[in-house]
């Protein structure tokens, strides 16, 4: 009998201290911990080097180091890190040797596409990620501190020059242009080697650099007719989802007889700094723009996607 009133009394404390301990908050058996933070580093038999680094926010960077020295990367980007970015409308800072040969980039789907920017020095405009097919990814862009581009779910990469380096874009404006469409696979030369900047552009070339910007299949309709400067707008404000943005053209005295489409693309491109006019007061939205023209529209155009 005292063994019995031992052991109910017993278990009687003992629901007694758990009462007490959730009331008071002490008790939580739902309670989460932060992830472990800092650097490990271990090395395989083979002398292959792991380094393993868990961020703050729960961003987990895992360098790996293979004895022939190739350096791949992989990046599990925290659904804290790409929310904190996306509200300062800014992109992922991604921590990653400067040497690395592939960078393996993973993002939280329920967040969606999300910006990320891989150092990388000395780049230039013709520099850009490369799928691990070889492919140049069209949005990437030159950002603050290296190169920047959308993930939405996981993308392997590399960060290469692929500027084709044309014979005859002897201004900085001309090389500029020509570099950054080539390095992305929109635009191509004339010939292997020159890409003709002064040349005008033309109605199948615009409907090509468009499917391969948005990934479309448009009909291309070779022909001499050149494409103006109203149809490159409209092009690319559709490419970049016709997003509404209102922009004052009031100074703008040749819009008269602009359509709707034409109008809100020009406030877009405005609003933007795509397009700045032919002069203070027009716009020339039936006149013709060179190959390099275009192409410095395309590159400001890109940069404004991935804001």
């Amino acid at each position: 009998m005292r063994r019995i009133l031992a052991f109910v009394l017993s278990v009687a404390m003992v629901l007694a201290f758990t009462a007490v301990g959730f009331a008071s908050g002490t008790y939580d058996r739902f309670e989460t911990t932060t992830p472990t933070t800092g650097t490990t580093t271990t090395t395989l038999s083979d002398g292959t080097v792991v380094e393993t680094t868990t961020e703050a926010d729960g961003t987990v960077t895992t360098v790996t180091t293979k004895p022939d020295k190739t350096v791949e990367v992989s990046v599990e980007v925290s659904k804290a890190a790409a929310e904190a970015a996306a509200k300062e409308g800014k992109p992922v800072q991604l921590d990653v040797p400067a040497n690395a040969d592939s960078i393996k980039v993973s993002v939280p789907s329920s967040v969606g596409t999300t910006l990320v920017e891989v150092p990388a020095k000395n780049a230039t405009v013709g520099t850009v990620a490369v799928d691990e097919n070889g492919k140049p990814v069209v949005t990437s862009d030159l950002g603050d501190n290296g190169v920047v581009f959308p993930v939405t779910g996981d993308a392997k990469v590399s960060i290469e020059d692929k500027a084709v380096g044309f014979t005859d874009t002897n201004t900085a404006f001309a090389k500029r242009a020509a570099d950054w469409a080539s390095a992305r696979g929109l635009m191509v030369g004339t010939t292997d080697t020159t890409f003709t900047p002064k040349g005008t552009m033309n109605t199948g070339s615009l409907t090509r650099v468009i499917n391969r910007l948005t990934g479309s299949n448009l009909p291309v309709v070779d022909t001499n007719t050149a494409a103006t400067r109203a149809a490159m707008i409209v092009e690319l404000y559709k490419a970049a989802g016709s997003p509404v943005v209102t922009a004052d053209l009031s100074k703008f005295t040749d819009l008269e007889g602009a359509t709707a489409e034409e109008l809100a693309a020009y406030q877009w491109a405005v609003a933007n700094g795509i397009i700045y006019g032919t002069t203070e007061t027009t716009m020339s939205p039936d006149g013709a723009a060179t190959r390099e023209q275009f192409a410095t529209m395309l590159m400001r155009a890109v940069k404004c996607f991935n804001k």
